[in-house]
């Protein structure tokens, strides 16, 4: 074969090879690395459901109250960390109609305000239907606590 052919045959594949690789790597795509720093800047947002607050609400209440048949549905420590969590998921929750009312209970909590816990508790427990456990009084012991814990 003809050096020349040889030589222009390898030229060729080089130049379509090269070119092919441009338009190929070529793309609007963004990398991962600038996916991933859309994601950090933008923070996603996650929309809580109505049922997790409540639920979360009524088992922090719980640790304060005494029900009246002696039926406690679960348990969640009233202390700082919880109650910022709980107010964070109110932020970012879906809207409901009770949402005002509860960012307002939360942030009494927070101020170390329980005055009104037996009612705060068959408030949520109502908005969960609940047939038993209603509150009829406080454990003043444990009272105390979530008082000092929000110090």
């Amino acid at each position: 074969m003809n050096k020349k052919l040889i030589g222009g045959i390898v030229l060729g594949v080089i130049l379509v090879t090269s070119v092919a690789f441009i338009l190929l790597g070529r793309n609007d795509k963004p990398s991962v690395k600038q996916v991933a720093t859309h994601v950090v800047a933008e923070k996603v947002i996650v929309k809580y459901k109505k049922n997790e607050i409540v639920k979360m609400f009524h088992q922090m209440a719980n640790s304060l109250i005494v029900a009246e048949d002696k039926e406690i549905w679960g348990k969640l420590d009233m202390n700082k960390k919880n109650i910022v969590k709980l107010i964070t998921k109110l932020g970012n929750a879906e809207d409901f109609t009770e949402k005002a009312t509860l960012l307002d209970i939360a942030k009494d909590w927070k101020n170390g305000n329980f005055n009104n816990i037996v009612a705060n508790h068959n408030y949520v427990w109502d908005m969960l239907d609940g047939t038993i456990g209603m509150a009829n009084g406080v454990k003043e012991d444990a009272v105390t606590k979530a008082v000092s814990n929000m110090k």
